[in-house]
């Protein structure tokens, strides 16, 4: 029997607007970030979820604790689905990190961290750990969700497609939107059912590259 793992990144908080980057700054949801939860949590409907999982930080754990409350199961905190250190361009705008050598390494798909941050391998050790920790947590053919944040969630589809890591910033996830993993009992390779489960296909197309 499958178990189906359903990864959501952290609805928005009011930095959106400023393209900053949050790394691991912990500041909460946007009026508009409670509202895409609350979208999100429709996308869910007639589902019986058995596990909640969030990162600490509170623009995933005020997301996650509205899935919580209409499901009735306490918010598991796990520091390892935390966001990405950014090191130095943590709260810089992209427009102020645009000509930056380091930033023309990441879109080149040749980086490896952020500098002064967190190394892409280690996102994607701790975040998979994550993942089959709570696949072994749950009986199979639960359905277990996972409240992130956009690196780590686009690292961790890198991985599971075997894309190179370097590569996970070609992936778009949208605030809001679900990534939907199946997991066969028998394998730690999922297929992957969707990406961007419940994002609008306008705002795909409209939405600023990050």
């Amino acid at each position: 029997m499958s178990s189906t793992v359903f990864l959501m990144r952290a609805c928005e908080t009011n930095w959106r607007k400023t393209r900053r980057l949050l790394g691991r700054r912990d500041i909460p949801l946007a009026d508009v970030g409670e509202q895409q939860s609350k979208h999100a949590l429709t996308t869910l409907e007639g589902l019986e979820i058995t596990e909640i999982m969030s990162s600490p930080l509170q623009r995933a754990m005020q997301s996650a604790e509205i899935f919580a409350e209409r499901f009735g199961i306490d918010v598991a905190r796990d520091q390892r689905l935390t966001d990405i250190d950014v090191g130095k361009w943590e709260g810089h705008a992209l427009d102020e990190i645009a000509d930056n050598d380091h930033f023309s390494d990441y879109l080149s798909c040749e980086a490896e961290a952020f500098p002064d941050g967190e190394a892409f391998e280690s996102v994607h050790k701790r975040f998979v750990a994550s993942v089959e920790q709570a696949l072994i947590d749950n009986e199979p053919g639960s359905n277990i969700v996972i409240v992130t944040h956009a690196a780590p969630l686009r690292i961790a589809l890198a991985h599971y497609l075997s894309i190179p890591l370097g590569h996970f910033h070609r992936l778009r996830v949208s605030h809001g939107a679900f990534s939907v993993l199946r997991f066969a009992a028998d394998t730690r390779r999922p297929r992957v059912l969707a990406t961007n489960w419940g994002a609008g296909l306008a705002d795909l197309v409209a939405a600023t590259p990050r």
